[in-house]
């Protein structure tokens, strides 16, 4: 079967981006000026960081303790 196209293993060619009917910019239209929206941004903001600066404490941790398993 020369030329035969294999198919996709989704079954679909590609996956849009956007549904056309949004235009790119109404989500920060919509969500400017509300001060939920600034609420919940920030708290999703500060868990990243607590998040990030858990893992890098574990890390921190570790090193310390592979050097003084090391150094013993």
């Amino acid at each position: 079967m020369r030329g035969a196209k294999m198919a996709h293993p989704f079954g679909v060619e590609h996956f849009p981006i956007a549904p056309a009917s949004i235009p790119p910019m109404a989500p920060l239209k919509a969500a400017s000026g509300r001060l939920a929206d600034l609420v919940l941004g920030s708290l999703f903001f500060a868990t990243i960081t607590i998040a990030m600066s858990g893992w890098l404490y574990v890390l921190f941790l570790l090193v310390h303790a592979v050097a003084a398993w090391l150094l013993a």
